[in-house]
């Protein structure tokens, strides 16, 4: 009796184990294919001009991770538009995970480097847009996440190309301008670095 009742737990045990070890084989197949995936969009991305449907080919991926790589060609494209509907698919702000704050952090940047690359190009409005865009995305992540230092980073560098303060920065103001503290709410006071 003893002896068929070890052999039925073993019997168990290495069904257990088989199981896992089926499932470990399973996610890194997975893992694999989604990184053939990712790296098939950046080689398109870089070799060629995406096509005119690029959009809805990344709308169509059901995998997230492969829908922000697809967002990020868009945005490498030039098409920003495109990239910011599609990183908006992956955010969820009520329930903000790791992907969702990769995404609304890639907005911010790609917002900010267009702000920054229309410096001195036309009348400003248009990189004054992009700026408070980037800006916005950069709150709304620090928001909720108050400990994303890169993020914190970014949101000052922004306010230092574009001050919300009308005073600062205009013409004709010769003085010296002043450091300002943000605080956001739920963030504790600390020194950027």
């Amino acid at each position: 009796m003893k002896t068929r009742h070890g052999h039925q737990l073993f019997a168990l045990a290495a069904l257990v184990a088989a199981i896992a070890l089926g499932r470990a084989w399973y996610e890194r197949a997975d893992a694999a294919r989604t990184a053939e995936a990712i790296a098939a969009i950046a080689s398109v991305s870089a070799r060629a001009a995406l096509p005119a449907n690029a959009f809805e080919q990344g709308a169509a991926i059901g995998d997230r991770r492969q829908r922000l790589a697809w967002a990020q060609a868009l945005e490498r494209a030039g098409r920003l538009d495109d990239a910011a509907k599609l990183q908006a698919t992956l955010i969820d702000r009520t329930n903000l995970d790791g992907l969702g704050a990769a995404a609304l952090f890639n907005l911010g940047n790609a917002y900010l480097r267009t702000g920054i690359r229309l410096t001195g190009q036309g009348d400003g409005s248009e990189r004054a847009a992009m700026l408070e865009l980037a800006k916005q995305r950069y709150r709304d992540l620090l928001r909720l996440r108050p400990d994303d230092w890169e993020a914190r980073y970014n949101l000052e560098r922004a306010l230092r190309l574009a001050p919300e303060d009308s005073e600062v920065g205009s013409a004709g103001h010769d003085g010296p301008t002043e450091q300002r503290r943000i605080m956001l709410k739920g963030s504790r006071e600390v020194e950027l670095p």
